[in-house]
């Protein structure tokens, strides 16, 4: 592939692993230190897309404006829609910064223009709006924590061959990554790491090293602004998930080089939790905009070039383990089973809250393996991936069962149990959770032609106890 320097990629200098900081390390990698630095005064052009939260975003402006040195800067704060309350205590907040005296900082801006959500398309109103030499795109939940952190930022996104440089993020008032470069597997774009506490060096030093990335988090995104109009900015066909990694898959294949600055972090007061009550609403879009994701990119289908291919990629797995520690795969253990229509009533007491299931995969075949398998003869035959497991108990003596109900009726498929070695760390303490994971692809013969909800019924061998749950996600039976 050639770079946007008219160079081969292996050709490139890239920044990966450049620059190592952890001194209580005991592999330290020091003899590979490259120092950049950011000799320039160009002028950054903050976008800050904030609607109904005022006070999250003074805390933003109070933090960037007092702490940031070393850079040129403007502020422009987009809002789509604030209630007549709120815009006005954003007018006064803004008012308020603009009389920031603050070395480096030049202008505050505020623009009111209601309008239906579409991230993308708020993002590129204010790059129209920008006066500056690089766009920074950034969330009004973010909290500065660093007086060097966007001199180290801009110090790659000079370079010719960089595209987007990212900042690895922390939850607020700890040290939990909450991103640090994002990673394409087959399930999608995750976050590596996430949730880990950063007191230590993960796999290859991956969460505290600058190093390049396939993507970085819409919440804190540097670019030069020529590579960004270059490109066309943000696809506002991406009104929610996703904008973000289009636009660095968009820069790594017009041949830039995305990195992530881990040598320096932030606060990022998105939620930390982890429940599955996420509606239907939002996760059929967020797999409509997957499938858009890879029809724009087919080549980057289940690829990506910075992690390795013996890694796992069929699972949520936020740790980097070795594909042969599970016990499938794509051409691997998969059970097979059939889909029985239930003979009793789904009773009101068996919902419970402490059945927890992760539905990574829930779909058709095509969905699951990709482009690749559209053609198949067994493209819309339904795979289901994933975890469930009862809280506080002991997980073997449960069997588990996906349910699914439609019109044609309440039908139930056994699970397999699968060994997942993620599991027994990422859900520690929780008893005998390692075995909870299942991979299906069920007979769906008996099943009517349909739509179903899918959930899961646990049901206790040891104790008379039945557990049900449906989660937000439907699968289509044809």
């Amino acid at each position: 592939m050639k770079s946007a320097r008219g160079l081969e990629r292996d050709q490139v200098k890239h920044v990966d692993y450049v620059l190592y900081h952890n001194d209580n390390s005991t592999n330290s990698v020091k003899d590979r230190r490259f120092v950049p630095s950011y000799n320039g005064d160009d002028l950054v052009s903050v976008v800050v897309p904030s609607k109904d939260n005022p006070k999250i975003l003074d805390q933003m402006l109070r933090s960037f404006i007092k702490l940031t040195t070393g850079v040129s800067y403007e502020i422009i704060v987009i809002d789509n829609g604030s209630t007549e309350e709120n815009k006005i205590t954003i007018e006064q907040i803004i008012e308020k910064y603009k009389k920031a005296d603050s070395l480096g900082f030049k202008d505050i801006r505020y623009i009111y223009e209601p309008q239906e959500f579409n991230f993308a398309r708020i993002c590129n109103r204010g790059a129209k709006e920008a006066g500056g030499e690089y766009l920074l795109f950034l969330n009004d939940d973010i909290e500065i924590r660093d007086s060097k952190w966007l001199y180290r930022m801009m110090a790659y996104a000079e370079m010719s061959h960089v595209g987007a440089v990212g900042a690895k993020l922390y939850y607020p008032e700890s040290k939990m990554i909450q991103h640090c470069g994002i990673t394409n597997l087959r399930l999608g774009p995750v976050h590596k790491l996430q949730y880990k506490e950063d007191d230590h060096p993960y796999y290859d030093h991956a969460n505290d090293m600058d190093r390049n990335v396939l993507a970085v988090t819409g919440a804190c995104l540097l670019l030069d602004k020529e590579k960004f109009d270059s490109i066309g900015g943000f696809d506002e066909k991406f009104k929610v998930a996703f904008n973000d990694v289009d636009l660095c898959y968009s820069l790594y294949e017009a041949g830039y080089d995305n990195v992530v600055v881990n040598t320096t972090h932030l606060w990022h007061y998105e939620s930390l939790s982890r429940g599955d009550d996420e509606s239907a609403e939002k996760i059929e879009r967020l797999m409509n905009e997957r499938t858009l994701l890879y029809e724009k990119h087919p080549n980057l289908y289940a690829k990506d070039p910075y992690y390795h291919d013996y890694l796992t990629n069929d699972i949520l797995d936020s740790n980097y383990t070795c594909a042969y520690e599970y016990e499938y795969n794509k051409k691997g253990n998969i059970c097979n089973c059939k889909a029985k229509k239930v003979n009793y009533a789904l009773k009101p007491e068996w919902e419970n809250e402490c059945l927890i299931i992760s539905m990574e995969q829930s779909g058709s075949i095509e969905y699951f393996l990709g482009p690749e398998a559209k053609n198949r003869p067994d493209a819309k035959d339904i795979y289901f991936g994933g975890y469930t497991f009862v809280a506080g108990s002991d997980n073997s003596c449960f069997d588990f069962k996906i349910l699914i109900k439609g019109e044609g009726g309440i039908f139930e498929i056994p699970c397999n149990k699968i060994y997942r070695p993620d599991l027994e760390i990422n859900l520690d303490p929780e008893e005998k959770a390692v075995l909870c994971g299942f991979s299906l692809r069920p007979d769906m013969s008996a099943v009517p032609k349909g739509r179903y909800q899918v959930g899961v019924i646990a049901k206790g061998l040891a104790a008379r106890l039945t557990l049900c749950r449906f989660t937000g996600r439907y699968i289509e039976v044809v």
